[in-house]
């Protein structure tokens, strides 16, 4: 009895110990093109985390399109790497081979010239293998805070102590978290790069009579904008995997 009450005050300490908002990696966030319907989603996140990390290490504050470290998902789809582990891993391995390409030098184009979905940023593009590439010596991991539910389509799966969890990571790690979640029948992974617990959240794909917390995680998605602000709630609705992504020191 005496270790099962300790070790719930040492879960209450360690939650009060948490400040009430992070932002501190809200300034080396890299905004994401806009992914329309090419499905592109993990190399979007992925590539998202770590252009995060990469900012946050060499002090880029602001990033702008077009800066040192904005990566080429066109690179991460087209770039080929063993992983192991499961499904969420496997964009990262392809971002540890100690390069990459600049978006600049192979841009992502969700639309072709007559507003269709561009299907083509899939495809390799021939001359992959000549374009120029930026070296460095940094490699990142993926620790796993929790997968829940059947699949990446699960829904209502998470508890409070999932929503705790992921800002334990953010504060402790001073890393992104990459998530997935059931996007309007949709599977979608994004970044969480920070919190507010004072702050009133967008409930996306949440019906209103699920919204009613106060609090939300700062999100980067792949919509062409930097960060939302989106509630627990949709969190504790849809979300259904979490991974801490890091520099492997």
């Amino acid at each position: 009895m005496r270790i099962i009450v300790f070790s719930l005050m040492l879960c209450s300490l360690a939650s009060a110990a948490l400040p009430v908002r992070y932002t501190d990696l809200l300034d080396f966030v890299q905004e994401a093109p806009d992914q329309g319907d090419t499905a592109t989603c993990l190399y979007m996140g992925t590539t998202g985390a770590v252009e995060l990390l990469l900012n946050k290490r060499y002090n880029i504050q602001s990033p702008k399109k077009g800066d040192m470290f904005d990566i080429s998902e066109r690179y991460t789809i087209s770039e080929r790497a063993s992983y192991s582990g499961t499904w969420h891993t496997k964009a990262l391995a392809r971002l540890n081979k100690g390069e990459f390409i600049r978006n600049s030098v192979l841009p992502f184009n969700a639309y072709t010239e007559n507003g269709n979905n561009n299907r083509n940023v899939w495809n390799r593009p021939r001359n992959f293998n000549d374009l120029e590439r930026v070296k460095i010596q940094e490699k990142f991991k993926a620790t796993k805070l929790f997968i829940k539910g059947r699949n990446r389509y699960s829904k209502y799966v998470v508890k409070p102590e999932d929503i705790l969890a992921v800002k334990e990571a953010l504060v402790n790690t001073g890393s992104p978290v990459l998530i997935n979640y059931n996007h309007n029948r949709w599977w979608h992974v994004v970044n969480i790069v920070g919190f507010d617990d004072q702050a009133k959240g967008e409930c996306l794909h949440t019906p209103q009579s699920e919204c009613k917390s106060i609090g939300g995680f700062y999100v980067r998605d792949s919509l062409g904008k930097k960060t939302h602000l989106r509630s627990y709630d949709w969190f504790r609705v849809n979300v259904n995997a979490a991974f801490s992504i890091e520099i492997d020191e």
